[in-house]
């Protein structure tokens, strides 16, 4: 469900006590407040389509459709079934004395597999691997990942390279926020957040230099109580839309 961006507009209009204001500026206002309320809350949290993993290829592309990418959250990962080989009662796959895997001669391709054999990969960065890692951490291979890193190009990279083809095995979080051309945005951002996203928006208008509606003195103002809202809403992360109470443990003097 989505909601337009013009349900804003007789919000904001009664804030500032003026409906002078371009319809156009205030779509403008709101926009960047509420990527500016998703860089502060990270709230706006969903999982991209699944990439289907090439074998000896660590490196895909992230994109989502309605949003830009702020960060990613979390990646996991999952190998495909080799087709024709006997599992154990674990599900593990059974090797001879040689460490290969023993087939049941009916040569059948590989198979996706049931999506509880997602396992989740540690974030690293490529800093911190040059840092810590072998000299040839960037050239290892490995049937499967177990990190990954996102580079300057919003791409991620998976450590060690896979070897082996994963049929949409990569599963990947991603903390988002609208597109500048958005012209609707995901419906709980007005149904939960509608006033701090007009406070922000306000405090814009009020902020933008040399108009007849310049206040400069109440548009900080309420930028402080935007920021201040924004922290309150980062309970959220944590207790989600529940009643679950939050516990703050002081830290051990030593």
């Amino acid at each position: 469900m989505s909601v337009n961006i013009a349900e804003w507009f007789p919000r904001v209009f009664y804030q500032m006590g003026d409906t002078l204001c371009p319809t156009e500026k205030i779509a403008e206002a709101v926009v960047l407040t509420l990527q500016d309320f998703c860089v502060r809350t990270q709230l706006w949290q969903q999982e991209l389509d699944r990439i289907s993993v090439v074998a000896d290829t660590k490196e895909y592309a992230l994109s989502h459709t309605s949003g830009d990418i702020i960060s990613v959250s979390n990646v996991l990962y999952k190998l495909n079934t080799a087709g024709g080989v006997i599992q154990d009662s674990l599900g593990g796959i059974l090797t001879d004395w040689m460490g290969d895997a023993i087939t049941d001669g009916t040569g059948a391709s590989a198979s996706t597999t049931s999506d509880d054999q997602f396992k989740k990969l540690t974030p690293t960065s490529k800093f911190l691997e040059d840092e810590i890692s072998a000299d040839s951490w960037n050239f290892q291979t490995a049937a499967t990942p177990t990190k990954f890193y996102i580079g300057n190009n919003k791409k991620i990279y998976l450590v060690p390279t896979p070897t082996e083809a994963s049929t949409e095995g990569l599963l990947v979080g991603v903390y988002l926020k609208p597109l500048s051309a958005a012209a609707t945005v995901e419906d709980f951002f007005y149904t939960d957040h509608q006033e701090i996203i007009t406070i922000g928006a306000v405090s814009k208008l009020l902020s933008e230099a040399n108009t007849p509606r310049t206040d400069m003195d109440t548009g900080f103002r309420k930028e402080l109580e935007f920021i201040s809202r924004c922290n309150d809403v980062l309970g959220i992360k944590t207790t989600g839309y529940t009643n679950r109470p939050l516990k703050v443990r002081f830290k051990r003097f030593v």
